[in-house]
């Protein structure tokens, strides 16, 4: 499976490297110009429809599956006319599944926040689509055998739960309560709560 957020698949070399794929999980989360600046922030001059077209030619070339993914938020993408112009852009990808998703971890902006149940069901029902807002814990590995260089790379990308970095110090037989009190004092480490969660992200100075 090659897990994308699509913005390459205008690009007809990216197209041809990800045919042996079985499965491409891209990310739609928006439906025109102005959604998309202001949910995706895209880089320099990417434009809607640039990516759209693209993923239409991933599905009209792609010989696998394609599992499509949208991130629903709060405020900017989950009310009724929203999710039925978003459902006309997925409707003619034609998607093998729809998966719908919230924020679970946190955000790069503090003021996301998750629609609330009945909003997830609406979008369930207009996009067709199997709900995975629930989340579970994830498995991380890494080849650096510093456990703390490995976890400072990883938070780099990817903010990590306790449980999680204590899943990923028990691989490696690491006493996770003493760790942490030593992690959480590293300049680069920020602890949070979100949604009842403590998580640790990497925080660049100042």
């Amino acid at each position: 499976m090659v897990i994308t957020n699509g913005s390459l698949c205008y690009d007809e070399n990216v197209r041809n490297e990800v045919r042996q794929a079985d499965i491409i999980m891209p990310t739609l989360d928006a439906w025109d110009e102005e959604s998309f600046k202001r949910i995706n922030r895209p880089f320099g001059k990417l434009s809607f429809e640039k990516v759209y077209r693209g993923l239409l030619e991933l599905r009209n070339s792609f010989p696998g599956e394609i599992w499509l993914e949208v991130m629903l938020i709060k405020g900017l993408n989950d009310s009724k006319e929203q999710q039925e112009k978003l459902a006309e852009r997925i409707a003619k990808l034609k998607p093998d599944r729809v998966y719908v998703n919230v924020p679970l971890r946190p955000p790069a902006e503090p003021w996301i926040e998750k629609p609330d149940e009945s909003t997830i069901k609406r979008a369930r029902e207009l996009l067709n689509a199997t709900s995975i807002e629930k989340g579970t814990s994830g498995k991380f590995v890494s080849s650096e055998s510093n456990a703390e260089s490995a976890l400072l790379e990883i938070i780099k990308r990817h903010p990590m739960s306790r449980n999680d970095i204590c899943s990923f110090l028990e691989q490696r037989k690491i006493n996770c309560k003493q760790f942490l009190r030593e992690f959480e004092d590293l300049v680069h480490v920020k602890k949070i709560v979100y949604n009842g969660i403590v998580f640790y992200r990497f925080m660049e100075e100042g």
